[in-house]
């Protein structure tokens, strides 16, 4: 599975990028909301995990890009947030966000929610008698 990684956080997302590449997936890793909509059009990938800090753009400015584009806008987003933004409801009607975890969350809980993105997205490819996996 090709997932894209937008934060802040450097050191945390080579991590997650080498996690994620050793269980066998595609992991690439931006640091602002620029370099994140110039990955999502260049390859857009399976999922997206979007921190809500992300720089020059943020969030919501990704989101709304996505909105405007239909091949961005089919991409499941898992929202990464911090207790803060947990509480603002800015994001509650979009569809795209499959899912919330707070920021200090564990790679393997990232893992399973992309498993989850991943089976749901076969499930409705099927569904529609595609396969993209």
């Amino acid at each position: 599975m090709q997932v894209l990684i937008a934060g802040c956080d450097g050191e945390f997302l080579d991590i997650a990028r080498r996690f994620l590449n050793q269980r066998g997936h595609e992991a690439l890793v931006v640091s602002s909301g620029l370099e994140c909509i110039a990955c999502l059009r260049d390859c857009p990938p399976d999922v997206l995990v979007l921190s809500c800090e992300l720089l020059w753009g943020g969030a919501e400015g990704v989101l709304e890009i996505m909105d405007e584009e239909p091949t961005l806008n089919a991409i499941p987003v898992i929202l990464v947030m911090d207790q803060e933004m947990e509480s603002k409801t800015c994001f509650e009607a979009d569809s795209r966000v499959v899912d919330r975890v707070k920021r200090q969350y564990s790679l393997m809980q990232l893992l399973k929610q992309m498993q989850l993105c991943e089976s749901n997205a076969r499930e409705a490819l099927h569904k529609q008698g595609t396969s993209r996996f």
